[in-house]
């Protein structure tokens, strides 16, 4: 008789792209935000919720054949799931375009990303209250 066994994949912990922090350094993540910037050149954009970004490394999941003319839109909401890493060095300051507001970005900390989907009718303030809410439940149940 043969035993086949399920590989079982890491699920990705859902994340507001405020709370990035090195510790979860190595950790799959699953954010959600607003696309500031992309560059092409380099598949790094920079996905921001409120005051805070984080950078992701599209290179992995991009379908050169596939459109992504949401890509090239400011402002396009996306959800990504991907693996949290921590740079050697800081990534280089990206620019920002005119009317975008200043945000927070730890350069050093980059999110390579698995999947990216475009998710036009995410409510991004419920995203980030439902997470909350996730987050005081885990608490609580832990301190019992």
């Amino acid at each position: 008789m043969t035993t086949h066994t399920k590989q079982q994949t890491e699920s990705a912990t859902l994340c507001r792209i405020a709370s990035i922090a090195p510790q979860q350094v190595s950790r799959k993540l699953r954010v959600a935000g607003r696309i500031l910037v992309y560059d092409r050149h380099t598949s790094v954009m920079l996905l921001g919720d409120g005051n805070s970004a984080v950078l992701v490394d599209l290179a992995l999941c991009l379908d050169p054949f596939k459109p992504t003319p949401w890509l090239r839109e400011s402002n396009s909401t996306v959800m990504v799931i991907g693996s949290l890493e921590e740079l050697e060095t800081p990534y280089p300051l990206i620019e920002l375009p005119l009317h975008a507001r200043p945000v927070e970005v730890d350069l050093q900390l980059i999110l390579h990303a698995l999947s990216v989907r475009e998710t036009r009718q995410l409510d991004l303030e419920l995203w980030k209250r439902a997470i909350t809410m996730r987050e005081q439940y885990t608490t609580s149940r832990k301190n019992q």
